[in-house]
C-alpha cells in the first residue's frame, strides 16, 4: 500500500486544476441549471418519500390551476392520485421572468382551493407548503416534506 498516491499532495504542474471547489453533495452548477424541470423535480425528491402521485398536463394546468400553460418553457408537476393526500408537487420554468407573477398568482389559487377542501389531518401537511422562485423558476410543494424540497430545489436552482 506505499504506492497508492497520497491525496494530500500538491497536484503537478502540468495538469493544472481548474478553479472550482465542488462540494461532493452537489455538482457546481452555472447561473442557469440546464436542467429540466422533470430532473429538477428527480433530484429535489429523490431522498424523499412520496406517495403514488399521477402527472398534471396542460389541460389540469389550465383547469385546475387556472394557468395559461403559453407562460411556460417547461414544467413538470405530480399531484395525488387519491382524494385523501394533498401533495402535490410542481417546478415551474418560465420563458419570461416578467410572468412569474402570474404564474405565482394561479399557485396560490390552486394552494386556496386546496385549503377549502381540507381533512383536518392534512392541515398541518397544508400549513407547511411552500412556492419558492429563483431566476425563472417556480417550486410549488404542498407535502410533509416541503421544507426538505425547498432546501433541495434552493441547492439546485441558484
Amino acid at each position: 500500500s506505499t504506492n497508492k498516491p497520497s491525496t494530500n499532495k500538491p497536484s503537478t504542474p502540468t495538469t493544472p486544476a481548474p478553479e472550482v471547489k465542488p462540494t461532493p453533495s452537489e455538482p457546481t452548477a452555472p447561473e442557469e441549471t440546464s436542467l429540466s424541470c422533470s430532473e429538477i423535480f428527480s433530484q429535489i425528491t429523490k431522498d424523499i418519500e412520496l406517495a403514488k402521485l399521477t402527472d398534471v398536463d396542460a389541460t389540469l394546468l389550465s383547469d385546475l390551476y387556472g394557468m395559461d400553460t403559453s407562460l411556460l418553457e417547461d414544467y413538470y408537476v405530480k399531484m395525488p392520485m387519491m382524494s385523501f393526500q394533498i401533495t402535490e408537487i410542481g417546478v415551474f420554468k418560465v420563458k419570461d421572468v416578467n410572468n412569474l407573477d402570474k404564474v405565482v398568482a394561479s399557485l396560490n389559487k390552486r394552494a386556496s382551493d386546496i385549503g377549502q377542501m381540507l381533512y383536518p389531518s392534512l392541515q398541518e401537511t397544508f400549513d407547511s407548503r411552500v412556492l419558492v422562485t429563483s431566476g425563472n423558476y417556480i417550486l410549488f410543494a404542498i407535502d410533509e416534506n416541503a421544507a426538505q424540497i425547498s432546501a433541495n430545489f434552493s441547492n439546485i436552482v441558484k
